[in-house]
């Protein structure tokens, strides 16, 4: 082999060497670009699902039209979803005060959704001279529902004049309109582990959903959520063992 031959496979070694060190450094780069590409829809995609929640909490709150006779929906559950979202838009609770089974003793032939001041007005104090205030005020306000043949539900009755003074502002301190979805739920739960306080969790959902009324709680209802996941996780062991620490 001359000496022109030993330098022309140098040359080409050289340059297969440089051109696979090329190819892994590109595949490389493809991997993290691959690799960043993923993460970036990954962020994208949570962004959105979080978009969605934070939508259903304010889709909770779309006006609902006032209850008509003849107004039909597909189960009992469109019924009382439907109403409830009508009276917290108008200032009122919701309760289910009666109800009637078919012959089947199963399935529900009619019922009747009212306002919860409805009955008539009883103190529960045990002091007479310090009675509490009075739910029940004998309101008329109400709707029944009837089931059809093909199984859905007509409204058959509507009483819509209430004999009190209604408060939109404060509807969602009744219980039938206080209610946390799982989403919110888990975010509180997750967040709750690595030691966020309950006050800055909720602040951040206050924000999210664009002010406190739009929530359908409120920060009691969500810190007694966690307390109850707390206990829940500690077990009845580890309860005891943190009230002595606490105290």
């Amino acid at each position: 082999m001359t000496e022109n031959d030993s330098l022309t496979l140098l040359s080409n070694a050289s340059q297969s060497s440089s051109s696979d060190n090329e190819d892994t450094t590109s595949s490389d780069e493809e991997i993290v670009s691959n690799k960043e590409e993923n993460e970036q829809e990954l962020e994208v995609k949570k962004n959105e699902e979080n978009e969605n929640k934070i939508e259903e909490l304010l889709n909770e709150n779309q006006i609902a039209e006032e209850p008509k006779v003849r107004m039909m929906f597909n189960s009992e559950e469109g019924v009382r979803a439907y109403y409830t979202r009508y009276a917290k838009q108008k200032g009122f609770g919701v309760s289910r005060r009666t109800s009637k089974l078919g012959d089947d003793g199963k399935s529900v032939k009619y019922f009747t959704l009212s306002c919860v001041c409805q009955g008539k007005a009883k103190s529960r104090a045990a002091n007479p001279l310090k009675p509490q205030p009075k739910q029940n005020l004998g309101c008329k306000a109400k709707i029944n529902a009837s089931r059809c043949l093909d199984g859905r539900f007509m409204v058959s009755t509507v009483v819509l004049e209430h004999n009190h003074t209604l408060s939109p502002g404060k509807a969602r301190y009744f219980r039938c309109h206080k209610k946390m979805n799982p989403y919110v739920k888990r975010r509180l739960e997750l967040l709750d582990k690595p030691g966020v306080r309950v006050s800055k969790n909720y602040q951040s959902l206050v924000i999210e959903a664009r002010g406190f009324e739009k929530l359908p709680f409120g920060e009691k209802y969500a810190r007694n959520h966690i307390d109850k996941v707390r206990r829940l996780r500690l077990g009845v062991g580890g309860v005891v063992k943190w009230l002595f620490i606490v105290i």
